[in-house]
């Protein structure tokens, strides 16, 4: 064969039978395991079955513009090849581990009488500020933007300066009294 023929086979169109085949198998396979992650989340955090169905129609719907953007392409985004965008187990492991490590942590804490509801309230939402104005910090300083930046980072030590000044503080006696049990 020669290099034209040979080019030609691989940039030629399959007869609509095999396109179908194919095309239905590719969808099948993102179909499954879109769905399977949300269920597996769900599960880990002990979800209602109504966020279930929320969630599994967040991630039907992201993979839909994702398969989109991918398809047709924004500017110098996506492929433009015919591909199905789905989503991934490699998180799912560490996040449910995070979600039911916090959500035990939280469940020992007294939000009653102390301050513990402000300081994580205040805490969630400085770690969110990257996320929702990615721009904020720009103006800070070059050795501070590496710490602001990273809200997770951020919100941690927010979530320990004020535990330390609203609780700690005040409250030395009953973590000695904590420490005796």
């Amino acid at each position: 064969m020669t290099v034209q023929k040979q080019m030609n086979m691989v940039d030629s169109m399959l007869p609509i039978p095999q396109l179908f085949a194919f095309g239905l198998q590719h969808v099948l396979a993102m179909y499954a395991g879109a769905v399977a992650v949300p269920i597996i989340v769900a599960q880990a955090m002990n979800l209602p079955m109504e966020d279930l169905i929320r969630l599994i129609t967040a991630d039907l719907f992201t993979c839909g513009i994702a398969t989109l953007i991918q398809t047709l392409g924004i500017g110098n985004i996506g492929g433009r090849i015919p591909m199905i965008q789905g989503v991934t187990f490699a998180s799912v492991g560490p996040m449910a581990m995070i979600v039911a490590s916090g959500i035990r942590s939280l469940g020992k804490v007294s939000f009653e009488g102390n301050h513990n509801l402000m300081l994580v309230a205040i805490s969630i939402g400085v770690a969110m500020i990257p996320i929702a104005a990615p721009n904020f910090y720009a103006n800070f300083p070059d050795w501070a933007q590496i710490i602001l930046k990273s809200g997770i980072t951020f919100g941690s030590i927010t979530a320990i300066l004020l535990n330390l000044l609203l609780n700690g503080v005040n409250h030395g006696d009953e973590f000695k009294e904590m420490g005796r049990r």
